[in-house]
């Protein structure tokens, strides 16, 4: 009875590792992806500070993600944060000053920018400036990816 215990605890185990699915975002600036988790593999791309990323396996030293373009890579896994992120999904997103459509527009934000993800309540995201740590707006959830 003991061995079935830990056979079914450890099948548990490995469905839950093989399900990992993680966002977290690029701590450092141009920071290499890689086709392997190797630092003589081909680039790539560079990805910026604060991009986010969906992490979808690892292994000791290095992170395999999937970015909000479909795009697959490794990355060197201290060069990676959990400090949550998004980036705008949208040709052009209505940034407002509270979460709902009635809030005044304040800004608009374009395809590609990254923000930090400040806070959610529903579906809006609270986000800011990276660098700063300030707030610009609130943005509905389906016009960003990433947090």
């Amino acid at each position: 009875m003991k061995k079935v215990f830990w056979i079914v605890l450890l099948l548990v185990f490995v469905g839950v590792t093989a399900g990992y699915a993680r966002t977290m975002s690029i701590a450092r600036d141009r920071v290499n992806v890689r086709t392997k988790p190797s630092k003589r593999a081909s680039i790539l791309f560079q990805a910026p500070k604060g991009y986010p990323i969906v992490v979808k396996k690892k292994t000791r030293h290095w992170l395999y993600f999937e970015d909000w373009n479909g795009n697959k890579g490794w990355v060197y896994r201290p060069l990676v944060s959990a400090i949550p992120t998004t980036v705008i999904r949208v040709d052009t997103a209505n940034v407002r000053k509270g979460p709902g459509t009635r809030r005044p527009l304040i800004a608009q934000a374009k395809q590609g920018e990254i923000y930090r993800v400040l806070g959610e309540q529903g579906d809006w995201v609270k986000i800011g400036y990276y660098y700063e740590n300030e707030v610009v707006g609130w943005i509905y959830d389906d016009l960003v990816w990433g947090y």
